[in-house]
């Protein structure tokens, strides 16, 4: 058996784009070993580090969107928690009102009193 030499026939075009599956641990051991390489020499020419830089931004890109979609929308939060903070010390208030000064305040020191101070130390 004779070897042929191989001969392209399709031209070389290095900005051509292919759809690859990699899992993740092979996306991060590739980007490891690329950020390891680039910080430890500084003798790369500026359009190779442009390339670095792209294939981080395409492959983190890429993990970052499958989180992305596999987080729930729970759309924006267009909560007014200042309006929020003035309805409970609007409640607070009037709690104040109805039970009494005194009862409210008992009650709030109350809360910040230990839960567990009124058990027997033998539990």
């Amino acid at each position: 058996m004779t070897k042929k030499p191989f001969h392209a026939t399709v031209e070389e075009d290095l900005n051509r784009l292919h759809n690859l599956t990699l899992t993740e641990g092979q996306i991060a051991t590739i980007l490891y070993v690329m950020e390891g390489y680039i910080q430890g020499n500084d003798e790369y020419e500026d359009s190779f580090k442009v390339d670095v830089d792209n294939i981080f931004e395409v492959l983190e890109g890429a993990v970052d969107s499958f989180y992305e979609s596999q987080r729930p929308d729970l759309g924006e939060d267009t909560t007014d928690y200042a309006e929020c903070v003035d309805t409970l010390v609007e409640k607070l208030e009037t709690a104040k009102r109805v039970a009494g000064v005194e009862e409210t305040d008992r009650f709030l020191s109350a809360l910040d009193d230990d839960p567990y101070k009124n058990i027997p130390n033998r539990y």
